[in-house]
């Protein structure tokens, strides 16, 4: 395999999307050479190589791959001191922020299984998630957990209603 090499980014600032896929392809190819190499595992491997480098960032938060490592190492000393066994399935209810990813970084580094269930779920979809994954251990968001008991009201609009799939209809009474 021939790898084509990329200006530096530096000279052509449109070439640094090419180069980040390029390089994620290189990392995505390491993992078919060697299964045991999680994603944890890579993060550690990273904050070695790139500790003050940015490795996640969001809308209030940027994280360093030294930082990412130390806050995913938290969450695997929580959940261990929790009795998450190697090989159980938790599921994770959270909106797109930092601490999702992170969780599921921690929690697969001491062998969990984690079951992503989308925010947006009710509390009978949750039902039937939790029964599908067989988990005994959920976490979620704050957020979330009015919601998952079945004490959330969906905004409507007065000139709307929902279908029985949560979609927006028009009311047909004049």
């Amino acid at each position: 395999m021939s790898v084509v090499a990329t200006p530096d980014p530096a000279d052509d600032p449109a070439a640094t999307p090419a180069r980040a896929w390029l390089r994620a392809l290189e990392t995505a190819a390491q993992a078919t050479r060697d299964p045991e190499r999680i994603l944890p595992r890579a993060v550690t491997d990273w904050a070695r190589r790139y500790a003050d480098a940015t490795a996640l960032v969001s809308d209030r938060e940027r994280f360093s791959f030294r930082a990412l490592e130390g806050r995913m190492n938290q969450y695997s000393r929580w959940a261990m001191s929790a009795g998450v066994a190697t090989g159980e399935t938790v599921v994770l209810v959270m909106g797109n922020r930092p601490e999702y990813f992170v969780i599921r970084l921690g929690l697969t580094q001491v062998g969990a299984i984690v079951a992503l269930i989308s925010s947006d779920l009710r509390a009978p979809a949750v039902t039937h998630a939790l029964n599908v994954s067989r988990a005994r251990r959920l976490i979620a968001a704050a957020e979330c957990r009015r919601c998952l008991r079945g004490r959330c009201r969906r905004p409507r609009r007065p000139d709307r209603d929902l279908d029985p799939r949560g979609r927006a209809v028009r009311s047909t009474a004049n």
